[in-house]
């Protein structure tokens, strides 16, 4: 349907204005409020809230009824109280305010005594919404994102007064977050309107003092929270996340958790980076990080993007080098968002960095209502070990599940040392709090270890951070991956998935032991076989991998090959899955441990070595492929084939599933209301929100 017709179809555009006036105010307590169509794909509903929507002068409003020019679905929205002397002039959104990408002013009589007061409506664009302000005063500009490419556009909203305004937001297909000047002081409340409905529903956000949970009425009702107004007590965190995949990741679900809260969240790194984040984000709602500002900084500079050299000796990915050092260029951009946003009306700043980007935030700690927040990627297992080691091997219970693993020395090449160096001589000087994604149901007694090591600084155990159910996908979907429709066909716990993670990259001979011990074995497999990530993970180079010939026709039906990027957290969900073989990096212990399926596990660089010792000896929940200190070995396809079957098929590998599972139950109930990890966390949050 056009503008033009849509038009026609509820007004007569060549009346007058006076014949407009008194065809929407017929007695004092009757008012229409008419918007007029906009594009084909940028409908603004017809507001009607003649009849039904009267309320008494001295009312609190009422839900009404709102059709839809395009389908007639029903919204409901909340009217303000009207009075006698209230006139709602019609808003001409067609013509000039749709065209040429600059949008116009037009003016709106006050509600209260008939002044002009001029608002701005935004250029329009794809299923983007215009949201029509009542401004009376001043008021003062905010932003609105547009849910589908998230290009900014600016409106002006009314000071508010004693009695509330209603803000109607229509944020079609994916939500998003807008801005809202709070009554009692000015800071700028955040909230979130959750996603739309048969492209017609809107949703009203009482913002009055209080906040508090308001009904948006869709197919299924749903609740969503506005928060309060504080007075001088608006908090906002930033994200620091080192670029590595597993960092990235990590950092993105923490800010997700965090956001929650109603706690404003930025997620800051070069432009790559964080389209990588966002690119492989999955297992939750793409809604629930709408609500986190991403910062893009452009200060960093290029750097090279070698490919990953399969052949190393040591399996640490040497690639991302470069990528790392570049940090070094967001020290500035950094510290200048920090200063902006204490400016805005924000008390306090709350920084979460990856502890080896101690580099980056090194000016922080000189700035006023800031705060600094170390991140742990790897377990507190690790960590301790590291000082354990520093320290000469003294015994402490615990200290016996190191007694296998070499120098950690041998875990990293000189390389990393540098770049870690560089780090350390900001130890001591930024932090005031540590963060692990771990929980004490997993490591507690480590955790312990370490909290004895901090010498009374706080600490919090706030994983797992990834989601512990995920995100279900229709499967018609055609975002749902290929393997997990796969998976579907399958029986439960039947699949082993194999995944060497993102820094991982086996040579040619690696690769052929590989698939000649799964084809031995004949269990089915999901295999992920693939480089590992360049520092620019957008760069097209890739090297190409062959397998055996004839090997995918030979394995067809009982095994699968992804070439790419794959959903793990998902494939580790899926109840067909029953065993992991996994590097042990520590994004993937966890999310292996969340979902209770034991790993076979073959450590190649850094923590896995550690984290693989955790898994198999402490907690017993999984089996070793190859031993950190034969990794000098090769492995054959026989040890492969082995240790497949173990997990898989023998009373031992049951045991181990049986063990796993529990885990995953004791891990998931510690996230949920009353759970320690879940008191873990409001703990954290109640200690930056003071």
């Amino acid at each position: 349907m056009s503008a033009d017709v849509g038009a026609t179809n509820m007004i007569n555009e060549n009346t007058t204005g006076q014949e407009r006036e008194n065809s929407l105010v017929e007695n004092h307590n009757e008012v229409k409020f008419l918007t007029l169509s906009l594009q084909d794909d940028a409908q603004v509903a017809a507001q009607d809230v003649k009849g039904e929507a009267i309320a008494e002068a001295d009312g609190e409003g009422r839900l009404v009824e709102h059709p839809s020019l395009e389908n007639h679905n029903v919204g409901k929205f909340l009217t303000r109280p009207l009075r006698d002397d209230t006139l709602m002039a019609m808003q001409e959104f067609c013509g000039e305010a749709t065209g040429g990408g600059k949008g116009r002013l037009v003016e709106h009589p006050s509600l209260e005594n008939h002044n002009v007061a001029k608002f701005l409506t935004p250029s329009l664009q794809d299923d983007f919404r215009v949201v029509p302000q009542d401004v009376k005063g001043e008021g003062e500009l905010v932003e609105h994102p547009s849910p589908e490419n998230n290009n900014v556009a600016k409106f002006l909203t009314p000071p508010l007064q004693d009695d509330f305004r209603v803000v109607p937001q229509d944020v079609k297909g994916e939500g998003g977050l807008v801005e809202h000047p709070s009554s009692e002081n000015n800071n700028v409340a955040k909230f979130l309107t959750p996603p739309l409905r048969d492209d017609a529903r809107v949703a009203m956000q009482d913002v009055k003092g209080e906040g508090g949970s308001v009904e948006h009425l869709l197919p299924l009702e749903k609740k969503f929270l506005t928060p309060p107004p504080q007075n001088d007590a608006w908090v906002a965190v930033v994200m620091v996340p080192l670029p590595a995949q597993g960092h990235l990741n990590q950092l993105l679900h923490l800010s997700r958790l965090i956001s929650m809260y109603n706690i404003q969240v930025h997620y800051i790194g070069s432009t790559t980076h964080i389209q990588q984040a966002k690119t492989r984000a999955h297992g939750f709602d793409p809604l629930t990080i709408t609500k986190i500002h991403f910062h893009e900084f452009h200060q960093t500079p290029s750097f090279e993007t070698p490919l990953p050299n399969p052949n190393a000796s040591l399996k640490f990915p040497n690639q991302l080098m470069p990528s790392l050092y570049a940090t070094a260029h967001l020290r500035e951009p950094v510290s200048s968002l920090v200063r902006d946003l204490i400016s805005v009306n924000h008390c306090k700043v709350v920084v979460i960095y990856d502890n080896l980007m101690k580099w980056a935030v090194q000016d922080l700690p000189q700035m006023t209502n800031t705060k600094c927040y170390s991140f742990n990627s790897t377990s507190a297992f690790m960590s301790y070990s590291y000082l354990w080691e520093l320290k000469g091997k003294p015994f402490h219970p615990g200290t016996e599940n190191y007694e296998d693993i070499p120098t950690i020395g041998d875990c990293f090449p000189p390389e990393f040392w540098e770049f870690f160096k560089i780090q350390e001589q900001f130890v001591g000087k930024i932090n005031c709090g540590e963060l692990y994604n771990s929980s004490r149901v997993i490591e507690s007694l480590y955790l312990d270890l370490m909290a004895k090591e901090y010498d009374g600084m706080k600490q919090w155990a706030i994983g797992p951070f990834n989601p512990m159910e995920t995100q279900k996908k229709s499967k018609d979907s055609n975002k749902r991956h290929e393997s997990l429709d796969w998976l579907d066909k399958q029986e439960p716990n039947s699949v082993i998935f194999v995944s060497f993670g993102t820094t991982t990259s086996l040579c040619d001979e690696e690769i052929n032991v590989l698939a000649i011990g799964l084809e031995k074995s004949r269990q089915k497999f999901v295999w992920v076989l693939r480089d590992a990530d360049k520092g620019d993970v957008f760069t097209r180079e890739v090297r190409k991998i062959h397998l055996p010939e004839g090997y995918e026709e030979r394995i067809k039906g009982r095994g699968i090959i992804v070439r790419d990027w794959a959903p793990q957290l998902e494939i580790l969900a899926h109840s067909s899955t029953g065993g992991f073989m996994s590097h042990c990096g520590w994004n993937s212990c966890m999310e292996s441990m969340s979902f209770g399926v034991p790993i076979a596990a073959w450590p190649m660089h850094s923590d896995q070595p550690r984290n693989s010792q955790l898994v198999t000896k402490y907690l017993k929940v999984g089996l070793i492929v190859r031993p950190w200190a034969r990794r000098d070995e090769h492995v054959t396809s026989e040890i492969v084939e082995n240790a497949v079957k173990t997990l898989m098929t023998s009373t031992e590998g049951d045991e181990m599933r049986k063990r796993a599972s529990d885990l995953s139950s004791a891990i998931k109930k510690s996230v949920t209301d009353g759970g320690i990890n879940h008191a873990e966390m409001d703990s954290f949050i109640a200690h930056i929100s003071r």
